[in-house]
């Protein structure tokens, strides 16, 4: 029920839960956890109200690769364009670890090879000037997380011919 009210942005529904009991904490048997879900959707005062109930900001939800999503990834690939910029720069206040830094900066790749507009490739440019700025590596070895050790995220962008995300690792 967490999940689902984080992921509908139903602030009493969460707030009326964490006081019956719910663990905000909890991921669920995909390793989602209520914080992802409030962020991957755009619901910024959901994601408000379950920091206020104790959620860990940056716990990661391992993906099938085994690579870290947190909050800030979440908020970055699947969030509501409108409310990903508002989340994104909240997130960035909030100290993240560079783990979490790395992790979001690749997402930052597939908005510019999804972007629909130039307006949307520069919302997504700044936001991964953002991320840099902060700490994000933009020449750290992906390791594991896509085709073993040695590849970076340039050499991922290349490979998929993502020329938007190449000129904006160049450049930064």
């Amino acid at each position: 029920p967490l999940l689902e009210a984080a992921a509908r942005g139903k602030v009493g529904a969460i707030k009326a839960l964490v006081r019956r009991g719910a663990r905000v904490n909890q991921a669920s048997t995909e390793g989602v956890l209520p914080i992802h879900r409030a962020a991957s959707m755009g619901h910024f005062e959901a994601l408000l109200a379950l920091l206020e109930a104790g959620a860990d900001l940056w716990a990661p939800k391992l993906d099938s690769k085994g690579g870290e999503n947190t909050a800030l990834s979440s908020a970055l690939i699947a969030c509501d364009v409108r409310e990903r910029e508002r989340i994104v720069r909240f997130l960035l206040s909030r100290d993240p670890p560079r783990r979490a830094l790395d992790g979001a900066l690749g997402y930052i790749g597939i908005n510019l090879e999804g972007a629909n507009s130039e307006v949307d490739a520069r919302r997504s440019v700044e936001l991964g000037r953002l991320i840099v700025r902060r700490g994000a590596d933009v020449n750290a070895d992906l390791g594991v997380e896509w085709r073993g050790e040695g590849w970076t995220r340039l050499h991922r962008a290349a490979a998929g011919n993502n020329v938007r995300f190449v000129k904006f690792l160049l450049e930064n």
